[in-house]
């Protein structure tokens, strides 16, 4: 018995210590623009969808979606021993696919802080082989300010949040009790808007009263917090 129980604990220990030679570092923008510029071929890989790197990716990177069901076979064609950078578009994936290759023994994975969308807000460039769009800043002011209050739903269809989110929005939405017209954007159409708004992560809440900003929130919120969130920053 003892015997099993040393040759068990032997094996947790070199499990542990495969596992700890594979290092994910998670860094900014700016930082991993620096990363990615510093060697002339870099393992730069974009795990969104196809249509997503189509409206902006980063120059150089390929497209492996995480979703995918040949993700793990595609990048066993890189070199496990050199870095490997990930990003998606607002981290989610890109969390999960630096994970994997973790567990792929890739050593060096440097994971890029709110994705594209933070590249974005720091104003870095992208290639695009789609013309961004969606609506203008300046059509963005005349919605919001229709209504005496307006709250704003930043969204993506691939945010697990945004869908949890989504019914009791579309609920709110419709009831007139609240006295609050509620608008859903998809970042993904929006995204220079989203960009000029400084929208950093989703979900994304800004609640306007007659076309000024009084309240924003950064991610999950339940049904009854919002409610009273929107009740509290109400003015006469």
């Amino acid at each position: 018995m003892f015997k099993l129980l040393k040759v068990l604990s032997l094996g947790l220990l070199l499990l542990m210590s495969c596992r700890s030679s594979a290092q994910v570092k998670k860094v900014p923008a700016a930082t991993f623009k620096t990363a990615i510029e510093s060697g002339e071929q870099p393992q730069l890989i974009d795990v969104r969808t196809p249509e997503e790197f189509a409206k902006g990716h980063l120059n150089q990177a390929q497209n492996i979606n995480w979703n995918d069901d040949d993700f793990n076979s595609r990048v066993a064609k890189l070199d496990k021993n050199q870095p490997v950078y990930v990003y998606c578009q607002g981290g989610g994936r890109s969390a999960s696919a630096a994970a994997r290759l973790a567990e792929l023994g890739f050593k060096n994975i440097v994971d890029m802080e709110g994705g594209v969308m933070a590249w974005r807000v720091a104003g870095l460039p992208l290639e695009e082989t789609l013309q961004a769009g969606g609506m203008s800043p300046e059509a963005y002011q005349e919605l919001v300010g229709k209504h005496k209050y307006v709250l704003v739903d930043f969204y993506a269809e691939w945010c697990g949040p945004c869908k949890k989110m989504k019914p009791y929005l579309e609920k709110m939405a419709k009831d007139k009790k609240l006295g609050i017209e509620i608008i859903r954007l998809d970042v993904d159409e929006h995204n220079r808007l989203a960009t000029f708004l400084g929208v950093e992560g989703l979900p994304t809440l800004k609640m306007y009263q007659s076309g000024t900003e009084v309240w924003q929130h950064l991610g999950y919120i339940e049904e009854q917090q919002l409610k009273k969130a929107l009740a509290d920053h109400k003015k006469p």
